[in-house]
C-alpha cells in the first residue's frame, strides 16, 4: 500500500515537470529601456541586503524595490 503511494506521488511530481509555463513575467515602466530596467534590478538587489520589510522573501523584496522605482509587473501568456 505504501509503495503505491509513493509510486502515484512520484508519477504527479513526473507529470508536474513536464507541464511548461503558459504565463512569463514581464516589467514595464513608461519611457522604460531594458537597460534601465537592468540597471535599476541590479541596484535593488544590492539594496535587499539592507531592506527589513517583514514577512517578504528576497524575491518579494526586489519586486517591492522595482515597484517603487515606477516598474510594473505584467503577466504575459506564451504562445
Amino acid at each position: 500500500m505504501i509503495r503505491l503511494f509513493f509510486i502515484g506521488l512520484l508519477m504527479m511530481f513526473l507529470t508536474q515537470a513536464c507541464i511548461e509555463p503558459t504565463f512569463r513575467t514581464i516589467w514595464s515602466k513608461p519611457g522604460g529601456q531594458q537597460s534601465d530596467f537592468v540597471r535599476d534590478k541590479a541596484d535593488c538587489e544590492m539594496d535587499v541586503v539592507h531592506n527589513t520589510t517583514p514577512g517578504l522573501n528576497e524575491e518579494g523584496k526586489i519586486n517591492l524595490c522595482l515597484q517603487n522605482k515606477g516598474w510594473r509587473r505584467y503577466e504575459e501568456p506564451i504562445r
